[in-house]
């Protein structure tokens, strides 16, 4: 099984907040894992913001060492275009075309994933 994570799977992994543990398991399970790579955009800004530019390079590096990072073409723009139609955060439709174009699940607690077509998997 495929699973590709959002950002807020990954702040709770990294956080240890709710839902961490399953993320974990995750890991442990050696499951293939994703992110698409406005996710990379988005952990370095939250970090840098929150504890500093030292903190954002080594969360990124840690995700692009451990993960396979799916990166945004054409065709996941256009496709995250048709999502962002039913009011969908801009990041958010790129992560769910991102995860549409591998066959992924999208790992995440957002509610608002569910108006795409993709899977989801609720972490919490």
């Amino acid at each position: 099984m495929k699973y590709l994570l959002d950002t807020m799977a990954l702040l709770a992994y990294f956080n240890d907040e709710k839902g961490a543990d399953f993320i974990e398991d995750l890991i442990d399970q050696n499951e293939k894992l994703f992110i698409g790579s406005i996710t990379l955009s988005e952990i370095y800004y939250i970090y840098s913001r929150r504890v500093g530019v030292e903190t954002a390079e080594k969360r990124v590096e840690q995700i692009r060492y451990n993960l396979e990072v799916i990166d945004i073409g054409t065709e996941e723009a256009i496709e995250a275009g048709i999502y962002k139609m039913n009011n969908i955060p801009i990041a958010d439709a790129l992560i769910a075309a991102c995860a549409d174009s591998i066959g992924a699940s999208v790992v995440t607690a957002d509610d608002h994933f569910e108006e795409t077509d993709v899977d989801v998997v609720n972490f919490r």
